[in-house]
């Protein structure tokens, strides 16, 4: 510390840097938001070769119609 150090000057013994965290509660992100921080929302994307995904459009089309759509007919070969 310097010698110039007034009686009513604030000391700050320690202070822990500011670090990003990471978080994975929605409250947590709402608080930082109306406190005014900055937040960046990212989803971690992993790539599993044995999950195979749903055929979007065909779930759309099903949603946007009324009529009964048959599922895909498969081959016996």
């Amino acid at each position: 510390m310097s010698g110039n150090v007034g009686w009513d000057d604030d000391i700050v013994l320690r202070k822990r840097s500011d670090h990003a965290k990471v978080t994975r509660s929605e409250s947590d992100i709402n608080a930082a938001r109306r406190a005014g921080s900055a937040v960046s929302t990212e989803r971690k994307v992993v790539s599993n070769a044995g999950h195979v995904g749903e055929d979007f459009r065909r779930i759309a089309k099903v949603a946007e119609t009324d009529e009964i759509i048959a599922p895909k007919a498969v081959s016996v070969d």
